[in-house]
């Protein structure tokens, strides 16, 4: 019997394209065509129906690379052998997502867990990470095996260099007011969030290609083709001074600073041309103009904002911080101690992959305690993501993910410069260096961002890292043989996990726009039809479910808190709207309690304690004093977790409510004493609208039970103190939205305005409430 031809041999190129059969080409043509779809088409690709941009970027990067994956491996199999490139980034590439796959360890071992199976919905956040993580190193891999001629890459290149043209436009568009922007606004740095869903990610994937863009001016002769590059260059420059990320800047500027000292330590200076070195100057002094004209204004407010007397370096060191806190940066390191909390609770495996934003709360309250977290007196939201990639990393892959992640980046720099100081071609030269001066870019923005976590931004980084190791720029580096025997069971495989991938994320896309409809519906005050399309759609498709878990929770209070509006005429009916409205509170705990290990809010801990809160008094109602207590005391532990966490003031103030005078309240039984317990407490507060409220309602319940004089009278008066405050409140926040709108007083942190837009919402429920009672009151 012939010997199977042998599985691994070493091989430097692909065969010739006349050695393949017409069916291969055709896939040959196939893969790359998709690839170049991709590279497009990724970037600029969003969808209104869903949560987030990033979202359904995510889930057309799994469904396009599934496809992608199947169409190679289908190659393959008609090719019956094939010289595949493992490139020098596998192993340590392997090594990361060993490193991820390890991390999934802790979640397991993780004590303290709040409900039942919630390790398994944390396993289950950690596995979509990982998935997301192989799908983009799949992505670089096949980059790598795919790009083998100049075509290749000004194909590639010029398809993600495209994207940045209608991406730079639709953010210019939204900037002037020629477009709708973030929230509905028109016009404004603030409007622009183009395709991407926030204008620092549009800045961080321009960016990331400026340098790169390089490469398809040295490999593109048409003078018009040149032209077309310079013009989406200008495009891109345009948006980015719009966008005035400092971060991005300092990227440009610090790549700038190592191609520079790269170019004269390969001899780059030495193997150019006069002609090539006056358009190089001209690129230098047009880029160096765009920043400056860009930086200038707002460097010049804050340098002239410094009062700081003394030398020019004490000068020197205020502007740093004013730039520092202009671009909210103690938010930045506030999330890095938590990221460092995390890792030093489990330094050798991290917390786990995609854990930082489920733990966050959890490390927040354990960074509070230290003498560091002391010195933080303002309010920190909760973080999805470290704004540090090298920190969440760190966090939760532990001391295994940060020595892959440096071994991929020492291989990368070393093998690259290395053989940038051995080609002697200078357009050769130029190419290595001008990729990896983008992925400097990359780098340095990953400091003070997370474009890891992007979609897109994570697409420039594996074509990159695909191109420096591609059989174009790296023809040294060798190939494995695999045959037939390989790549059939491999194939089928690779079939297999691409379709169950696909099925996942098809139905995790209905779940999420079944999950955008309900909180729509929600907002809107019709829990009914919210409850349909969060449980029977978004609950039903959604792989891990998580936002719709806080989601159902609140479906079910409000639906709850419907049953109470009814008045019944029947002691039959009011037994039956008891039973439901218990029903449907135990039903709304369920969700908040399940939702809080894998969507863990501030808010969660509120509405878990009032739930309890409730029960506590029902339960006090039938005489079952034993289970009131075991009620009262779980919401008396939520209530002081939550002020563990420090949370905004006006959940804060809610908090202190609830704890000193509605849990008091539950278990009292004359309500003259209700009565006392408030006033005590707006004479400590006496700015806090709902203590008004609360007496208004007591003195209402007082009024129709006892008839007792003057209390009618004073319910209404607490209900018009609510109101001014309300009203107060309502223009206080306001205003701080217009002074963040107009870059003026305190810098914003992360999310403050979103939280102060939803403050409002709350204000005016809050409002309608009181109007309600003012409407009620019988005298």
């Amino acid at each position: 019997m012939k010997r199977a031809q042998s599985k691994v041999s070493k091989k430097n190129s692909a065969p010739s394209r006349t050695q393949l059969s017409s069916i291969a080409l055709w896939l040959l043509w196939a893969r790359k065509g998709l690839i170049a779809f991709i590279l497009f088409t990724l970037p600029v690709f969003f969808y209104l129906g869903n949560t987030e941009y990033g979202y359904a970027k995510s889930i057309f990067a799994l469904i396009c690379g599934s496809l992608l994956a199947v169409l190679w491996f289908a190659e393959m199999w008609v090719r019956k052998t094939y010289p595949l490139r493992l490139t020098q980034l596998f192993w340590p590439g392997v090594g990361l997502l060993v490193a991820g796959t390890i991390s999934m360890i802790h979640p397991i071992l993780n004590q303290g867990l709040l409900v039942e199976g919630s390790i398994n919905q944390m396993l289950l956040t950690s596995l979509q990470s990982l998935n997301l993580l192989l799908y983009f190193g799949f992505f670089y891999f096949v980059m790598a095996n795919s790009i083998e001629s100049d075509f290749d890459v000004k194909l590639f290149l010029g398809c993600l260099l495209v994207s940045t043209v209608p991406i730079s436009i639709y953010g210019i568009m939204q900037y002037y007011g020629l477009a709708r922007g973030a929230q509905g606004l028109q016009g404004g740095w603030e409007a622009v969030i183009s395709t991407m869903g926030n204008r620092n990610y549009v800045g961080s994937f321009l960016a990331h290609l400026v340098p790169a863009s390089l490469i398809l001016l040295v490999l593109t002769r048409q003078r018009l083709l040149q032209i077309a590059i310079l013009l989406a260059l200008a495009f891109s420059f345009w948006a980015l001074i719009i966008i005035d990320s400092s971060a991005v800047w300092l990227g440009l500027g610090v790549a700038f600073v190592f191609f520079l000292i790269a170019a004269l330590g390969t001899g780059l200076r030495r193997t150019i041309s006069p002609q090539q070195l006056r358009y190089a100057v001209a690129a230098i002094l047009v880029l160096a103009i765009a920043g400056t004209i860009s930086v200038a204004p707002e460097l010049t407010r804050l340098w002239n904002s410094t009062q700081t007397q003394g030398n020019l370096f004490d000068k020197a060191r205020a502007y740093i911080q004013k730039v520092w806190e202009a671009n909210s940066g103690d938010t930045r390191v506030w999330d890095w101690w938590i990221g460092y909390e995390m890792l030093k609770a489990s330094p050798v495996i991290g917390q786990g992959i995609g854990q930082y934003k489920l733990q966050f709360l959890n490390y927040k309250a354990i960074f509070r305690q230290t003498e560091r977290g002391k010195q933080y007196t303002f309010y920190m939201p909760r973080a999805v993501q470290a704004h540090n990639e090298y920190v969440q990393i760190a966090a939760e892959l532990g001391i295994l993910g940060i020595l892959a992640m440096l071994t991929i980046l020492g291989v990368l720099f070393w093998s690259t410069l290395r053989q940038a100081f051995r080609v002697p071609d200078p357009k050769e030269k130029l190419i290595l260096l001008a990729a990896l001066a983008g992925i400097v870019v990359f780098l340095v923005d990953a400091m003070f961002s997370f474009p890891l976590h992007l979609p897109a931004s994570a697409l420039n980084l594996v074509f990159l890292l695909g191109l420096l190791q591609s059989r174009r720029l790296r023809p040294d580096l060798s190939s494995i043989q695999l045959s037939a025997r390989v790549i059939i069971p491999l194939s089928v495989m690779v079939a297999l996990f691409a379709a169950t991938v696909t099925v996942f994320a098809a139905r995790d896309w209905v779940s999420d726009t079944c999950l955008d409809e309900g909180e729509t519906d929600l907002k809107l005050h019709a829990p009914n039809i919210a409850l349909g399309k969060l449980e029977d759609c978004s609950l039903h498709y959604d792989f891990q479910p998580s936002e719709v878990l806080f989601q159902l929770g609140a479906v079910h209070d409000q639906l709850a808190k419907q049953f109470s509006a009814v008045k019944p005429r029947t002691q039959d009916e009011l037994d039956q709207i008891k039973t439901k409205k218990a029903d449907e509170w135990q039903r709304s705990l369920k969700f908040y309690e399940q939702s809080l290990s894998v969507f863990p809010t501030e808010n969660t801990y509120l509405q878990i304690a009032l739930l309890y809160l409730q029960f506590g008094a029902d339960a006090k109602d039938e005489g079952k004093t034993d289970k009131a207590k075991d009620y009262f005391d779980k919401s008396e532990q939520y209530l002081k977790q939550l002020l563990e966490l420090q949370p905004d003031e006006m959940l804060r103030m809610t908090t202190v409510f609830t704890l000193e005078v509605l849990l008091p309240l539950g278990q009292a039984d004359d309500p003259t004493k209700a009565i006392e317990m408030i006033d005590r407490f707006i004479g400590k507060y006496p700015t806090f609208s709902k203590a008004y409220v609360a007496r208004a309602q007591t003195e209402q319940t007082v009024w129709e039970k006892f008839q007792l004089p003057g209390s009618c009278d004073q319910a209404r008066t607490d209900y018009r103190k609510a109101l001014d405050l309300i009203a107060d409140n309502v223009a206080k926040t306001q205003a701080r939205i217009d002074e963040i709108t107009a870059g003026q007083g305190d810098p914003p942190f992360p999310g403050e305005k979103q939280q102060l837009r939803n403050q409002l919402e709350n204000l005016a429920d809050e409002r309608a409430l009181v109007q309600d009672g003012l409407k009620g009151l019988q005298c």
